[in-house]
């Protein structure tokens, strides 16, 4: 385990202290300074101790440590006047925690926070449908930082801090789910990422011919069931569109509907 004070020293080279082994995906000034001031903003968070209480569940532990996290980058780059903007997300439904304006590249950070002592995970990052309209604009970037904890008694312990762009992270440590327009989410936190070896557009390429595979796979699960109803009501051939129950009033419900993050 790295310590605050193993990496005051090297608080200077952007992103090594905390775990970034090689350089981005897609390097550039912006993100260079990104790490720069997130090494800077949270070296001292390593090893502190940060209050809790004893009742609170491991959501409500995530909760804190975004807030923490997200009240100490902003207050470090308020300090010391950097050429950035960072503030907190607009909603509880945005994609990120906190909001990195440096230059002409907006970065959506998504603070996530994981117990050591905790069970196997799968976090839920965002969904397929809105990183593909965010990530429209190659001045979006989606940003993940995990923040790793031991817990004692009403307090925890910040062991680790490392972040990674989403299109950094190989596609063995990701996974589409069915949870509304599929929810792209890590396959097992309790496991390093895995870094992609590729630009940005190779990622976004892999990325949309996994969502079309998931939709596919869906939509077989999908008529699948359709065949299972229908068996009930000892009917073979589909059901006619035009036979399908109306809602009433003319009020369209939408299945899809995106709720998640």
């Amino acid at each position: 385990m790295r310590t605050g004070g193993d990496i005051r020293g090297e608080r200077d080279l952007a992103g090594h202290a905390f775990g970034i082994e090689s350089p981005a995906a897609c390097p550039c000034a912006d993100r260079a300074s990104l790490d720069a001031i997130l090494t800077s903003a949270l070296v001292d968070i390593l090893a502190s101790r940060i209050p809790v209480g004893t009742r609170v569940m491991q959501r409500g532990i995530g909760d804190i440590v975004e807030g923490h996290v997200t009240d100490m980058v902003i207050d470090h780059v308020s300090r010391h006047s950097l050429p950035a903007r960072a503030r907190k997300a607009d909603t509880k439904r945005s994609v990120e925690d906190l909001l990195v304006e440096i230059g002409g590249t907006t970065f959506y950070v998504d603070v996530k926070a994981r117990d050591l002592d905790g069970t196997f995970s799968m976090p839920n990052l965002i969904s397929i449908d809105r990183l593909e309209k965010l990530y429209r604009s190659g001045a979006n970037v989606l940003l993940l930082l995990m923040v790793e904890y031991s817990r004692d008694g009403d307090e925890i312990i910040v062991d680790e801090v490392r972040w990674s762009a989403i299109e950094e992270i190989c596609w063995g440590s990701l996974a589409i789910q069915n949870l509304g327009k599929g929810q792209l989410q890590i396959r097992n936190a309790k496991k390093r990422l895995g870094r992609f070896e590729g630009d940005r557009a190779s990622w976004l390429q892999r990325f949309v011919m996994e969502g079309a595979i998931f939709y596919k796979a869906a939509a077989r699960k999908a008529l699948e069931a359709e065949k299972v109803w229908l068996a009930r009501l000892g009917m073979d051939d589909p059901v006619p569109t035009e036979a399908a129950p109306q809602p009433i009033g003319g009020e369209q419900l939408d299945l899809f509907e995106d709720t998640s993050a």
